[in-house]
């Protein structure tokens, strides 16, 4: 499954659902994955069903005893060699598409029983059926049973996977013994299977991704891997089991048994790392707290680097801003205030990124008239919740400064603002840290969001770890630990990732996000830290996808694409809440991203790819920008070129001259073949739908129009082209001319093999080289301007 070719087909459907305002497709997509992507709507008491099930199975199997044993040979002296090799992905085409999609861990196509396993692999009961019998006695043979029902259950969707059936009819299914339509399906398929169960080690380095980068591993997290019989294989469901168990000392609820897990003998061996239950948490500060000091005592200079690579001098890094609040750590019941820098004021300060939301709910503010209150103090009772738990977080690491934007600038007072909003990248890019608050819609939700699993047990069974003694082969108990079903993971929940969250629709947060050096992500679903090295969730599993990315100058057509879809209060700021970042990456020293050459949000170096952009129409335009600028599109836009799904093979190259961009007027001057096309609009095309855009078919699909075309040529042949509009127009009842410059040619493996690329232009009146962009053009027949000469035209 393609990235973007999916994601196109999420806004085309998303459009159905508003217009109204800039940015509302990807807002209410957002919103909708957030309310359903969470089903626990069961009854705790049927999980309590699941778990008295468990407990009443005491034995071992001999299978499971030599796993055990198996494993705990490994977790002794563990080796990391093809940890993610196995089963083996089709990589001949590339290899990070098929490991993920961009967001998350893809499940493998198949299980080749053939490969050579790694040493962290182990062979289960083979054939698999065998372990429904054993599951009869066997507490971890019902464990894996259970695990598999509940995977099997998972149907596949984009950006995450979703139960066929609720969670809780399942788990009812399950309790009965006697099972349901859908469990049935499930066992069935396990008696039939003749392949094996592969249990698949994924060690957990001591302390965390962040804070140890490997130097010694713990047992994280125990694979489930069975291949599927084909019997089993119809619709959306996946060929192979792929699921997650988590390994813990023991899976508790509250504190009280924290000081016999640390003084256990198992500690060297096995994770420490409980499952949170509410971000405000003691145990959630404590991450916080060892991830913030892992970064800064591990990463070194890496993490005081900036986007364009350049690590920040000490004398520059700590310059405060022009307001910052102190939270106030003399006294817990001290109240915060607003503080006035002046000149080269030197502190350390954290910084807020959060939705306003809607008018009604808008932050607390500081304005001309409340400034001199809030210098005297800001009661915390008087601020929203999500302030309050920022002062919190401050609090907890010792941290005496904040800064939020609604608070440290007078939001009346339109010279501050504008003065202030050119600083907004350095804030965020030189803060310590950023806190941000992902998953809520507005202040009033808050940072400490209480898990949706805080009150369901997570089903486990104990198992041995086991000790060899010196003097024989004899091996005795070190101990027991918990090996439970993970509720933190799909089906269930989304794998943990701030891209599909309430702050990801918000325009500024695209800079805020990009610029910071480290981030603390507060989801629903746990807590992530992303910083310039690693990006791991509470879990302590590393994130999939561009977060960590090492180079954003050549990132800038997608920065371009997700920056579209985000909503903004005031249509100015689609290019200002960029310019933080363009001014940043204009320190980069390659041949893209070069000062005085950023224009309306695109990079001179980028034309003519990024200005062969197509709009989805949901917004009107915008006339502070040129027409040929993606920013005068006020909504999504799709790039052709570049960047985007690294399985095509586009052979890009340029058929225009780029002559420049005027910085008074916005005018854009290039040398090229220009055609009169009016006479050559023949008929309306097929609308493209949501299948079009996806998969395989999303790989012919963005050769076409996104949303609706018009086939493009001579009356009674066969069309050698065609048209799409920046808006709604009938084409067909046109009565101005409109005119096609040729930009580049794209050479393709499948018909048609070379597409000649241009904008589609409307003159203006009285010049005679001076036009607006309308549309753009796709044409595979070359005959139309062959002949023509290349002239000077400038598109306003």
């Amino acid at each position: 499954m393609h990235v973007l070719s999916t994601l196109r087909a999420s806004i085309h459907d998303a459009k159905t659902v508003s217009k109204s305002d800039s940015g509302s497709d990807k807002n209410q997509l957002s919103l909708a994955i957030r309310d359903a992507r969470i089903p626990f709507t069961s009854t705790p008491s049927l999980v309590d069903d699941v778990c008295s099930l468990l407990a009443s199975r005491t034995k071992l199997c001999h299978v499971c005893q030599s796993f055990s044993s198996q494993l705990s040979s490994w977790i002794r002296k563990p080796t990391f060699d093809e940890l993610l090799q196995w089963p083996e992905r089709n990589f001949a085409k590339d290899r990070l598409a098929a490991l993920s999609d961009g967001y998350r861990l893809l499940p493998p196509e198949r299980v080749d029983p053939t490969t050579p396993r790694p040493s962290n692999a182990f062979k289960h009961h083979r054939p698999a059926r065998d372990l429904l019998k054993s599951a009869k006695k066997c507490r971890f043979c019902e464990l894996l049973k259970l695990a598999i029902v509940l995977d099997s259950n998972r149907r596949r969707g984009y950006p995450y996977d979703k139960t066929k059936t609720p969670l809780g009819e399942i788990l009812m299914q399950y309790n009965r013994g006697s099972g349901g339509p859908d469990v049935t399906n499930i066992i069935e398929g396990l008696q039939a299977s003749e392949d094996a169960i592969y249990l698949m080690v994924e060690p957990y380095p001591m302390g965390g991704y962040i804070k140890s980068g490997f130097s010694k591993s713990v047992l994280g997290n125990i694979r489930v891997i069975w291949q599927k019989p084909k019997r089993m294989l119809t619709g959306e469901a996946q060929a192979v089991v792929f699921t997650r168990l988590i390994s813990l000392f023991a899976i508790y609820f509250g504190r009280a048994d924290v000081d016999r897990i640390l003084d256990s003998a198992l500690q060297p061996f096995i994770s420490t790392r409980q499952p949170l239950h509410n971000s405000g948490s003691p145990d959630a500060m404590a991450l916080i707290g060892e991830w913030f000091s892992g970064c800064r005592s591990r990463h070194g200079e890496c993490c005081r680097r900036t986007v364009s690579r350049q690590v920040i001098p000490e004398d520059e890094l700590h310059v405060m801003p022009s307001r910052v609040i102190d939270v106030g750590l003399d006294s817990p019941n001290q109240d915060p205030h607003l503080v006035e820098n002046e000149g080269q004021t030197v502190g350390q300060w954290v910084a807020l990124s959060h939705c306003w939301g809607k008018e009604k709910n808008h932050p607390l503010k500081t304005t001309r008239r409340t400034l001199a209150r809030h210098l005297k103090g800001i009661p915390l009772s008087s601020m929203p919740r999500t302030f309050a738990d920022a002062v919190a977080v401050c609090r907890s690491l010792g941290l005496r400064f904040l800064w939020i934007d609604s608070l440290c600038i007078v939001q009346d007072d339109e010279d501050e603002w504008e003065k202030e909003s050119q600083m907004m990248g350095t804030v965020y890019e030189h803060a310590v840290l950023t806190l941000a608050a992902s998953d809520a819609i507005d202040s009033t939700r808050g940072l400490f969001l209480e898990r949706p699993y805080a009150h369901i047990k997570f089903p486990s069974v104990q198992l041995p770890l086991l000790t060899a003694e010196s003097d024989s082969r004899r091996q005795t108990t070190l101990g027991s630990y918990s090996v439970g079903i993970d509720w933190r993971q799909e089906p269930f929940m989304t794998y943990l990732h701030p891209h599909w969250t309430p702050l990801a629709t918000r325009g500024w947060c695209t800079q805020e996000l990009i610029l910071s050096r480290r981030v603390v992500h507060f989801l629903t679903e746990g807590m992530l830290w992303v910083c310039r090295d690693k990006a791991e969730d509470e879990n302590g599993q590393m994130i999939h996808g561009r977060l960590t990315e090492r180079d954003w100058s050549t990132e800038w057509g997608k920065i371009i694409l997700e920056h579209s879809q985000r909503a903004f209060t005031f249509e100015k700021d689609r290019l200002r809440s960029l310019d933080g970042l363009a001014k940043e990456l204009s320190k980069v020293k390659n041949n893209s991203c070069n000062v005085g050459e950023y224009f309306y949000g695109t990079w001179l170096a980028d034309i003519p790819e990024y200005i062969l952009w197509a709009s989805y129409r949901t917004g009107k335009k915008n006339p502070r920008c040129p027409s040929w600028s993606w920013a005068s599109c006020a909504g999504p836009v799709w790039l052709r070129f570049r960047d985007f799904d690294n399985l095509r093979q586009d052979d890009f190259s340029q058929c225009c001259k780029v002559l420049g961009v005027s910085s008074t007027s916005g005018a854009l001057t290039i040398e090229g073949k220009v055609a009169d096309i009016s006479h050559l609009i023949l008929h309306l095309m097929r609308r493209n739908g949501t299948k079009d855009l996806m998969g395989q078919n999303g790989n012919a699909t963005y050769r076409q129009p996104v949303i609706q075309g018009y086939a493009v040529g001579s009356k009674g042949e066969e069309p050698y082209g065609w048209v799409e509009f920046d808006d709604d127009r009938d084409a067909l009842a046109m009565s101005e001319p409109i005119y096609f410059v040729h930009l580049a040619n794209g050479e393709y493996y499948t018909p048609p093999l070379i597409q000649h690329w241009g904008l589609i232009l409307e003159k203006e009146n009285g010049y005679d080289n001076r036009y607006s962009r309308v549309g753009m053009c796709s044409l595979w027949d070359s005959k139309l301007f062959a002949d023509l000469r290349a002239s000077r035209v400038e598109i306003i």
